[in-house]
């Protein structure tokens, strides 16, 4: 078995007020939370049923669970 190690980095971004305007705009749109919340935003937004909702997820998450794997492989 092989040993994993992790590194975690930190900076702090000098941002003109219109850069952190920007980012804090990007933080709320793509912040975690709940699903069904979420569900009935872009339902409404963009016009989705629920079975399309439903299926972009899941094809998300597969791509979300594909790359952490593959991180991992290219840690190791």
């Amino acid at each position: 078995m092989t040993e994993r190690c992790v590194f975690t980095h930190q900076t702090r971004l000098a941002l003109a007020a219109e850069q952190a305007r920007a980012l804090d705009a990007y933080a709320k749109l793509h912040a975690q939370r709940d699903l069904n919340e979420l569900k009935r935003e872009f339902l409404a937004q963009f016009g989705l049923t629920v079975r399309q909702f439903n299926a972009v997820r899941i094809e998300l998450d597969g791509k979300v669970q594909a790359i952490r794997q593959r991180r991992l492989q290219l840690i190791d």
